[in-house]
Formats: structure tokens, sequence, C-alpha cells
């Protein structure tokens, strides 16, 4: 590559939040590797960016990435947002300009709204890394009740469509269900590519090999959890499943590392009939994550099943097949049936009841038995597969390669 390309990278996520430090870094620092220049412009929250900006900014320093970081303004309906929106839109006109950006590359739908405004008024194209169907999920979560604003969002999803030079998502599923829509001719479905939720498989590398010939018990296996804790997570189907475990197996334990721990939380699993002395509770960063998957012998998570999850990939799904952990889910979450059934890496309920979940259990459990080392290969092998962080990079160079060289 004979120059260097400047990109200018935008995320209304902050890149001090768990998600930024395994989703968006990571990429961008073999990127930089690859002729690429970076500016991140974010949005952090105050707490976390205090906590995380001497270890996040380092890391930038290293790759010669520069970063430039916003406070997220919250709290105040409709003037939070549109000032977040203002302030992004004006930095990066700026940013575009005395960088000599070549390229914006868009994490999710506010950042490519800025991109759609730039691209018109510049004529810099934009990717437009879409993370799900934003419109769908928030309606399916019950946070957009307005048919009409909905029916906005869906229009101005199109013209970010439409105009981007390229549209990544994090599933094979989302991209059948994309080429279906009326408006999404062959030369829009030929701009999209397939990007999952990548993990840096080499991380888990000492998790894997402390799994490795441990004993198992079929009575004193330890459940391991990684992730939210709420009903965007499925939170009462992740009670009821643990509640239903626990009675049925009363040496077993589990451990819950969440990104952060409600106040409630204590109160519902004692609803449920679950013990401190039996669930671990713990909130780490994201570096220290791989260390303790090595306490798990089976990953549980499920996600409602909702139309908008075709579009979704569950970065912990990854995270635990590279640490060599069988997984136990739900139905309808991006590719992740396909993979766990091919893979025969775990088990995928059909219904969220008791009888489901005892037999998930007993169905991982006699898999383990039957070949303990052998499923840890074919977890670590769908990790590398489908999961891994050096396939995503390759997979976004050669998308940067077909839009700006």
């Amino acid at each position: 590559m004979s120059s260097t390309k400047h990109v200018l990278y935008l995320t209304f996520d902050g890149l001090t939040d768990p998600l930024g430090q395994s989703q968006v870094l990571p990429y961008l620092e073999g990127l930089s590797k690859n002729g690429y220049a970076f500016t991140i412009l974010s949005l952090d929250k105050s707490e976390r960016y205090r906590k995380e900006s001497e270890v996040i900014q380092k890391r930038c320093d290293q790759h010669n990435i520069k970063w430039v970081s916003l406070r997220y303004y919250q709290g105040i309906p409709l003037i939070s947002p549109l000032l977040n929106i203002f302030r992004v839109l004006f930095l990066s006109f700026w940013i575009v300009v005395k960088e000599k950006v070549v390229m914006l590359h868009c994490r999710s739908y506010l950042s490519a709204m800025v991109g759609l405004l730039v691209k018109g008024i510049l004529r810099r194209p934009y990717i437009f890394d879409m993370r799900g169907f934003w419109a769908d999920e928030r309606k399916d979560n019950g946070m957009l009740k307005s048919t009409f604003v909905y029916n906005f969002l869906k229009g101005a999803e199109r013209r970010l469509i439409v105009h981007a030079a390229g549209i990544v998502s994090l599933t094979r599923s989302g991209i059948r269900e994309m080429s279906s829509w009326s408006y999404v001719t062959p030369t829009i479905a030929s701009r999209m590519i397939h990007i999952t939720t990548c993990a840096d498989i080499d991380r888990y590398d000492v998790a894997f090999q402390k799994t490795a010939g441990r004993d198992f018990s079929a009575q004193t296996f330890t459940l391991i959890y990684v992730g939210s804790f709420g009903p965007l997570h499925a939170k009462d189907h992740m009670l009821a499943f643990l509640g239903a475990v626990m009675t049925k197996y009363p040496l077993c334990k589990a451990v819950l590392v969440l990104s952060a721990i409600p106040k409630e939380l204590e109160t519902e699993l004692t609803g449920h009939g679950l013990t401190k002395e039996r669930i671990k509770v713990t909130s780490l960063p994201h570096h220290q994550i791989p260390d303790i998957m090595s306490e798990g012998d089976i990953g549980f998570f499920f996600i409602p099943p909702k139309y908008s999850k075709k579009a979704s990939s569950p970065t912990k799904m990854g995270e635990m097949l590279a640490a060599g952990l069988p997984v136990i889910t739900g139905p309808y979450i991006g590719d992740a049936d396909e993979l766990i059934e091919e893979g025969r890496i775990g088990y995928v309920v059909q219904e969220y009841t008791k009888e489901q979940y005892l037999y998930s259990l007993e169905f991982l459990i006699q898999l383990i038995k039957d070949d303990r080392e052998g499923l840890r290969d074919r977890c670590r092998s769908v990790a590398e597969s489908y999961f891994a962080l050096s396939k995503g990079i390759i997979s976004y160079r050669e998308l940067y390669t077909r839009i700006i060289n």
C-alpha cells in the first residue's frame, strides 16, 4: 500500500465500555498495521471514562490511533440525544477536513446518520456497521411504541443502507433477511458483508488450557454467564433456568460475571431459591474475563426470541467457546442455532420451561461424559472459524480495500 489512508471511526458507544474494548479497539489495532490511520470519535460515560481512559489511551498510543472522547449526555429526553448528535456531527466535519479523512466507519445507526450527512456534503464514503436491526430492537423491547416513529426510523434505515459504500451485518441470517427487503437490489446486496462480534481467541488460551484434563462431575459442575443482567437479556429466563437446575443438582454452582450488578439482584436470586453460597456474582474489567472463564464447565445465556434477533450475535458465545465451554441458549438468536446444532457444541432450548432447562443440562452432561476433550476441541474450532478476531480483521481489510483503494 503506497500511502496511509486516514479513516474516521464513529461510535455513540463509549470506547471505555466493555464492548468498546472488545468490539472496536481490537479491529482498529489490527487494521492500523495494514496501512490505515484512525481517528476514533466516541461518546463515553463520565464514570467509565474516569476508570478506563488511561488504559484505552495507552492502547491507542501504541497503535498510533487518535482518540477524541466526548462525554455522553443523558437524562434529558430529546435534548440529550440531540446534543450528542450535534456535537458528533460538528466534530466529524472538522476531523474529516483536518485529517484528510478518506472514509468514515460508522458503528450503528446514529453514527451512520452522521456519515450520510458527511457523504452528502464532503463526498466521503461511509461503512454502515449495523450491529443489529436498531428500530426493530427497540420495538421488540417495548422501548418504541409509536408506529410513526418506527416507520420514520425504518425509512432512515433504508437511506443508510442504500447510500452506504459497505454494509456490515453481524449474522448471516441478518443478510438473508435484508436481501428479502423490497428495496435491496442485487447491487446493494453485493455491498453487504458478514462480520460477527469477534473474540480474541488467543486471550482465552489460559482458560482453555486450565480446563484441559480437569475432572468433571455430573453433580458439582459450574455454570457460567458473562454479560448484562436485565429484561433485554432474558433475566427471568436466566433466573428460572438457574432455579430449576440448582434444585435438581443441589451441589452445582454458578458464576455470573456482570457488566454492572443491579441493586435488586440479591432479592431476585433469593426469590428463586438461589443463595450466595452457590451463586458467585462479580463485575470485572474486560481483560480479566478470560481468567474467570476457567472456573466454568458449561456456559449459558438467554435472549428474548424476537424478530430483531436475527441480526444479533452475542459476544459472550464466542468467548465461552474460545474457552472450550459448551453453551446452552434459546432459539432464533442470529446464527447461534445453526452453529450449535451443526457443531454439536451445546443445546438450544425450544421452550422456556423447567423440562427443557433440565433436559438441556442432561444433554450437555452426556456430551461431556461421552468425550469431553472432543467437545472442548469442537467448541474451540467453532470459535476459531466463526468468531476469531483475526478473521474479522481480514474481512474488514478486504472491505476497506474494496471501497478506498
